[in-house]
């Protein structure tokens, strides 16, 4: 598969589809709405998305990579850039307890996210959203990815309630090239379907 040329930049931007057997028959309806922090513009391709009690309609699973290890209890979070959080959200990964982001500032190329936990977490862990402080697993459970980014907010800065998405269901995806980072929950979920391979660069 070729790379693709963002006219924006003229960056090559590696590939998250290294194969696609299967999409979603005519796509997802992604609801975004408040759940999209000021600043963010667009879900990118490999963000797991979840069903909904809403029929037919499907949320996106919010994730971010720490770019650098978290030590101990007053070391914070720090996320790489882009991240789908708010303030208030139950930030979590494998292994603590969810607790809720208070502040996320950015700082230099990265944002900070104070996150009350006793527990540390390596240099590129992902941590994804929990529904409630305290809880052990996180608030979606995946049931595609999405195949190509898609725009959620307009140049006049208004936020889309609902996107149509294409979504792939069966393929192989390359997990390094993933802007949000995909969990082990989500890897092992979605395993029967897509294959996930480290493979490629950012």
């Amino acid at each position: 598969m070729s790379l693709t040329i963002s006219k924006q930049t003229g960056v090559a931007e590696h590939p998250v589809f290294l194969s696609i057997l299967e999409g979603m028959s005519g796509g997802a309806l992604v609801k975004v709405d408040t759940r999209i922090p000021t600043g963010l513009n667009t879900l990118y391709a490999g963000t797991p998305i979840a069903t909904n009690a809403t029929a037919g309609e499907y949320m996106f699973m919010k994730s971010s990579v720490l770019a650098t290890a978290k030590v101990n209890a007053t070391t914070r979070f720090i996320v790489q850039r882009p991240h789908p959080f708010k303030v208030g959200d139950f930030m979590w990964h494998e292994g603590m307890a969810a607790a809720s982001a208070t502040t996320i500032t950015a700082v230099g190329t990265n944002y900070i996210a104070t996150v009350l936990t006793s527990l540390g977490a390596a240099k590129g862990t992902v941590i994804t959203e929990a529904a409630a402080a305290n809880a052990t697993a996180p608030k979606y459970r995946p049931y595609a990815m999405l195949q190509n980014s898609v725009r959620v907010r307009n140049d006049d800065g208004t936020t889309s309630i609902n996107v149509f998405a294409a979504a792939v269901i069966r393929g192989t995806c390359a997990v390094s090239n993933v802007t949000f980072g995909v969990t082990a929950d989500v890897k092992g979920r979605l395993g029967d379907r897509l294959r996930f391979v480290n493979k490629g660069q950012k």
